[in-house]
């Protein structure tokens, strides 16, 4: 690549970075104009028509860029990211197989391939995907709590608790984890466990409906029924087309 491609290919992707995608994709477009075979082109592109929602015209420019040069795990990573966005899991899945069998040490792939093989249902896939994502990422907070996720779904809530603590240790101020973890030891029998989890994402955000259900659900199996009904009623007030309350009232 000549000199002065690598410089203006950098100051479109200061643009792009910096969010100022009409200017980056100028840059790129020129870029393009001038020098047909610049794959990064071709692929940044392509992420920009994806930041807008143009899935196909991404799609398109990405392939684009790997027929150019194949070989990179990254253009594989995101064009399976954009068949995702499209509903095309398989395609996903097998572009996410390719990116890891140029890059098999990539935590975001083993990641991506997770969730897209738990989409389709396939969660003993998808946990092997998410041990493998930990395996060179353990500090990653966003993984614990979808391989917690697949785990739960697969039937083996004492490993998803597991697996909350363990993303809530990294990110302790994530109120959806604490319900999480609630519905868990719920599905254990741990029931004072399961509320105090709720209560502490209660305290973290007071008006999120589904916390004060899922305590009234607690109190309904305590056999609590005045307090059940008082939680179902604040869970209401603050969510009036909630329908799960109004169903347990």
């Amino acid at each position: 690549m000549f000199n002065g491609t690598v410089i203006m290919l950098q100051a479109a992707l200061q643009h792009h970075l910096a969010g100022r995608l009409s200017e980056a994709e100028a840059l790129y477009l020129q870029l393009l104009a001038n020098n047909a075979s610049v794959p990064d082109a071709l692929h940044l592109l392509g992420e920009i028509a994806c930041q807008r929602g143009q899935y196909g015209r991404a799609a398109e420019l990405i392939t684009q860029a790997i027929a150019a040069q194949p070989t990179i795990a990254a253009y594989h990573l995101n064009l399976g990211r954009v068949y995702k966005q499209q509903g095309r899991l398989d395609d996903a899945i097998a572009c996410y197989r390719q990116a890891l069998a140029l890059q098999p040490g990539d935590g975001k792939t083993h990641n991506s391939l997770g969730n897209a093989l738990f989409a389709l249902e396939r969660p003993n896939e998808a946990i092997a995907a998410y041990r493998a994502a930990l395996s060179f990422q353990p500090g990653w907070a966003e993984v614990h709590c979808n391989l917690g996720n697949a785990l739960a779904a697969h039937g083996n809530p004492a490993e998803a608790v597991e697996c909350y603590l363990a993303a809530l240790a990294l990110t302790p101020d994530d109120v959806d984890l604490y319900n999480k973890l609630g519905n868990v030891l719920r599905a254990l029998g741990k029931l004072d466990e399961a509320c105090a989890s709720y209560e502490i994402g209660l305290s973290l955000a007071p008006d999120l409906a589904e916390t004060h259900c899922n305590i009234g659900n607690i109190y309904q199996e305590q056999g609590k029924l005045d307090a059940a009904g008082a939680s179902y009623r604040k869970a209401i007030e603050l969510k009036a087309d909630f329908p799960a309350p109004h169903n347990n009232l």
